[in-house]
């Protein structure tokens, strides 16, 4: 169950400059990026004087969100030394799926939380990904959202509760869903953007339209500046997936992309 703590944004530092990100899924880092492409770093330049980032120069195979950009600002030091466990530094020639924020107008910049995925070709999760990806762009999927939903509900728990969702065969390995929440956070509608099948999405999204959240938006004070109101017709993304069955474990569905 995806609770308060899932801020995959937020650092957290010690004394130590150490850092750790809270876990992320696919869903919540498209909704909460302004831009998120595949891309192949081509050329990285030195930190600014004592700036804690450095830009990289990105040869683009694909936009999937925002606008389209040259060079993209990276949290950590050119030169490969970290001096944080929080730097990020990808050598030339490296390819990979950036999710990044806005800086400036056609400016962006990500950091070791953002989620980003190299992409090293040998991995069924990087085509899952890239899939997903594909399927939110064709859609015209592409609301960004500073607001962080969670569900008050075991979505895990509901799953496991029946035998609608395990040792069973699906033809595809996610679904995606938009939910569109009213000004008190309460679920207005549920949009199927890519499902499992007319009876498998019905069960689904009945479970969604069941489930109540809670929503935060990231404040300097507290990164859990909890809200009970959000903007009419604010929108999310949710994911599920199948795994199928492996030895003497019986194939699932979840909500945790693995």
């Amino acid at each position: 169950m995806r609770h308060l703590l899932f801020l995959p944004l937020f650092l957290l530092f010690t004394n130590s400059k150490a850092c750790v990100c809270l876990p992320v899924n696919f869903a919540d880092k498209y909704a909460h990026s302004d831009f998120v492409a595949r891309a192949t770093i081509v050329k990285n330049y030195e930190n600014k004087g004592a700036e804690s980032f450095y830009k990289s120069d990105i040869a683009i195979s694909e936009v999937y969100k925002g606008e389209k950009t040259t060079s993209i600002f990276i949290e950590g030091s050119s030169d490969g030394i970290k001096r944080t466990s929080c730097d990020l530094f990808f050598p030339e020639k490296t390819e990979l799926i950036i999710y990044a924020n806005k800086r400036s107008p056609g400016v962006y910049i990500f950091n070791s939380c953002s989620g980003y995925l190299i992409l090293k070709g040998k991995y069924a999760s990087e085509k899952r990904e890239l899939d997903m990806l594909g399927v939110l762009k064709n859609q015209g999927i592409s609301f960004t959202t500073k607001i962080w939903f969670s569900e008050r509900f075991d979505f895990e728990e509901e799953l496991r509760r029946t035998n609608h969702f395990r040792g069973i065969h699906l033809d595809k390995e996610y679904a995606l869903y938009e939910i569109t929440f009213s000004s008190d956070v309460k679920i207005k509608s549920i949009a199927i953007i890519s499902g499992f099948g007319k009876e498998m999405d019905e069960r689904l999204v009945a479970i969604l339209k069941k489930s109540e959240w809670n929503s935060m938006i990231p404040s300097s004070d507290s990164p859990l500046d909890t809200r009970s109101k959000v903007p009419d017709n604010s929108k999310y993304l949710v994911g599920f997936y199948f795994y199928p069955s492996e030895q003497a474990h019986p194939s699932f569905v979840s909500e945790y992309d693995l």
